[in-house]
């Protein structure tokens, strides 16, 4: 059992702290701007507050850090706990840049610990399923991975929350939303090769923008695109295109994937595996691929190179925005 601590307790960290029995991980420690309001959830489970991560890390007794605090911080947070000598599990993004991805990701690499990055929806069913059917051939040449999804999230959320910012928000729903579908552009068809991207504020009084959508090729050939928009429905959908079939996914849970041949007729499936209004068992099977990893029974789900590469187009697709062309992954890399 991996004794750990976590950066804040807001709803998505007291997920986390619900799936430790489950997943090999034992929250002891926390740190929290407001005490009171974490009471509850802190007593419940045995957790000890602290004001700060600097104050957590010297005196808690344990072993990682989950780092669950604003996109902005986490450069900051992972730096002082892996200088501590502590694992980490941060949420996606692992960074806003690609300068704090690669220092971060450096750092763990020279102190020989391990850096995850939170993407509860890799391994979802409808995933590996694709997954397998690439490796076996089912799809022929890949051609085009195609995402869109979208939540009313900047019409219903007030704007002092930190979330509503550009400096947090920096392309519309790339970070919140965008990321899971970079990831599995990375895990299925391969590494970015050059990002065009747009991105605005339509119809939001925040100062943010609402709607995002990014044109990509891959180093395989293939292309893509990726939308997201935070001022409308609930809404989400991934295309992927082959010579010999398609695939679409349906519904923010992935739960409905139709498989759509050349040559012979549709095939659906259905999965009962819902991460949105019932996350706990894929947050768990995440905290144990970072547990295994910790004690060194095998490598975390997601590679650091597959994390660093997202953050390199996440880059990309923020210069594209602010250049208004197409930038290339090279660019950022150097």
């Amino acid at each position: 059992m991996i004794k750990a601590g976590i950066t804040g307790l807001g709803w998505w960290a007291q997920n986390r702290v619900r799936a430790g029995a489950d997943s090999d991980v034992q929250f002891t420690a926390t740190t929290v701007r407001d005490a009171e309001k974490a009471k509850e959830t802190a007593e419940k489970y045995g957790i000890k507050v602290f004001t700060s991560i600097d104050d957590m890390l010297e005196n808690a007794d344990i072993e990682a850090i989950f780092v669950s605090t604003a996109n902005t911080q986490h450069d900051e947070d992972i730096a002082k706990a892996l200088k501590a000598g502590k694992h980490v599990l941060v949420e996606k993004p692992l960074t806003l840049t690609y300068a704090g991805a690669k220092k971060v990701t450096d750092f763990a690499a020279e102190k020989g610990l391990v850096l995850a990055v939170g993407h509860n929806r890799r391994n979802h069913p409808s995933i590996v399923e694709i997954r397998n059917r690439i490796a076996e051939g089912y799809f022929g040449k890949l051609l085009h991975f195609s995402a869109t999804e979208t939540i009313p999230m900047a019409l219903k959320m007030p704007a002092e929350n930190w979330r509503m910012s550009r400096t947090e928000l920096p392309i519309a729903g790339m970070a919140p939303l965008g990321m899971h579908q970079i990831d599995h552009v990375i895990d299925l068809f391969g590494r970015f090769d050059t990002v065009y991207a747009l991105s605005d504020r339509i119809a939001v009084e925040a100062d943010v923008d609402d709607t995002s959508s990014a044109m990509f090729k891959l180093q395989s050939g293939a292309t893509g695109s990726i939308a997201t928009i935070v001022a409308t429905a609930i809404g989400m959908n991934i295309t992927i295109f082959g010579t010999k079939a398609s695939a679409e996914i349906t519904g923010r849970a992935y739960n409905n994937l139709t498989f759509r041949p050349v040559d012979g007729e549709p095939e659906t499936l259905t999965y009962d595996f819902d991460f949105v209004s019932d996350p706990i068992a894929s947050i768990a099977e995440e905290q144990r691929s970072f547990a295994n990893a910790i004690a060194g029974k095998g490598a975390y789900h997601i590679s650091p190179a597959d994390a660093l590469h997202s953050i390199e187009a996440l880059q990309a697709m923020i210069n594209s925005v602010a250049s208004g062309q197409p930038v290339a992954i090279s660019d950022i890399t150097g």
